[in-house]
C-alpha cells in the first residue's frame, strides 16, 4: 500500500511541478508514537513512516521533503521522531505539531536540530480564551513568543545550526540546570529562581516548567544566546587552565531580516549573578573571556 501511495502521490507532485516549479512535502502521521505500533492503528496505513522512508525517497524523487507532524509534548519520543526524519537526503521540517506549552519547549529541539528547516503549528489561527489572553498579559501564546524571538533570526540560527555551533535546553521535571559544552567554555543552565545550597547555587524550577534556551557559539569567546525563562552561568572548559570567566560585554537587542541590533548595553549588577532570559523572551548577544 505504502509503494502505491508513494507512486500516486509522486505523480500528482510532478504534474503540479511541471505548472509551478515549487517545492513539495508530504505530511506524515508517524506511526513511532505511544500505543499499538500497528498500521491501520497507530497511524493511517500506506504512508511514509520512518522505517519506509528509504523506499518513499526512491519512489517519489519529486517530494522534497517529507515531514512528519509530531504531538508527543515527551522530549524523547519528539527528538526520536526528529532524529528519524532527519537525513541527508531529506531536510527536517515538521509541518503540524501542538500549541502546548509542552511543545513550545519542544520547537527548540527542533530549531536546534542540523538540517532543520523549521516548524508549523496546527491551528495557530485558532484564537484564545479571555483566561488565556490574561494569562499571557498580552502575549498571544509561549508558541507564538518563540516566533516572534525567533522568526526575525532564523538565518542566524540556521547557519549556526549547520555549522554543529547551535545547542538547546530545555526544562523538565527534575531537570532544572542542564550543561552546555562549547569549544571553550562550558554554560551551566539555571532554570526557575536561583538558590544557594548544597552544590552552589541551582534553579529551583519554574512553576509551569516552561524554561528553554538556544545558545549559538557565533566564535569561541562569542555567542548568541535566545529563550525564555532561564538564567545562564559561563565557566572555562572542565581541564583548561583558567578556572573563571569574564563577562567582557552583554548586549540584548533583536534581529530584523537577520540584522543584529543592539537595544542596550547590560552592567555588571545585571550580569553578576548570571544573564538572565525574561519569561516573554530575550536575545543576547554575549562576549566572555576565560581568566
Amino acid at each position: 500500500m505504502s509503494y502505491w501511495t508513494a507512486r500516486y502521490i509522486d505523480s500528482v507532485a510532478e504534474a503540479g511541478k511541471s505548472v509551478y516549479e515549487l517545492p513539495m512535502y508530504v505530511n506524515v502521521w508517524p506511526r513511532e508514537q505511544p500505543g499499538l505500533l500497528r498500521p491501520g492503528f497507530s497511524s493511517p496505513s500506506g504512508g511514509a513512516v520512518a522505517w519506509l522512508l528509504p523506499m518513499w525517497k526512491r519512489v517519489a524523487p519529486h517530494i522534497d521533503v517529507i515531514s512528519p507532524d509530531i504531538y508527543d509534548e515527551n522530549e524523547d519520543s519528539y527528538q526520536n521522531l526528529l532524529t528519524l526524519y532527519n537525513r541527508p537526503d531529506n531536510p527536517l521540517y515538521v509541518p503540524e505539531t501542538g500549541g502546548s506549552i509542552a511543545h513550545a519547549k519542544n520547537m527548540f529541539l527542533t530549531f536546534a536540530s542540523s538540517n532543520s528547516l523549521g516548524i508549523s503549528i496546527f491551528g495557530v489561527d485558532g484564537g484564545l480564551s479571555a483566561q488565556d489572553l490574561e494569562s499571557y498579559k498580552g502575549w498571544a501564546s509561549e508558541v507564538a513568543m518563540n516566533f516572534a524571538l525567533f522568526g526575525p533570526a532564523a538565518s542566524t540560527l540556521r547557519a549556526l545550526s549547520d555549522t554543529g555551533h547551535l545547542q538547546t535546553a530545555i526544562e523538565e521535571d527534575g531537570l532544572a540546570n542542564p550543561a552546555m559544552n562549547f569549544d571553550r567554555f562550558d554554560i551551566a543552565v539555571r532554570f526557575g529562581p536561583v538558590l544557594d545550597g548544597y552544590g552552589g547555587p541551582r534553579g529551583r524550577g519554574n512553576p509551569q516548567r516552561n524554561g528553554r534556551v538556544l545558545v549559538g557559539q557565533v566564535s569561541p569567546d562569542e555567542f548568541l544566546i535566545a529563550g525564555m525563562s532561564a538564567n545562564l552561568i559561563f565557566a572555562p572548559k572542565l581541564g583548561s587552565p583558567q578556572t573563571r570567566a569574564m563577562l567582557v560585554t552583554v548586549e540584548e537587542g533583536h534581529f530584523d531580516a537577520g540584522v543584529w541590533h543592539r537595544d542596550r548595553l547590560l552592567n555588571g549588577d545585571e550580569t553578576a549573578f548570571g544573564v538572565t532570559l525574561n519569561p516573554h523572551g530575550t536575545t543576547l548577544k554575549v562576549k566572555v573571556r576565560p581568566y
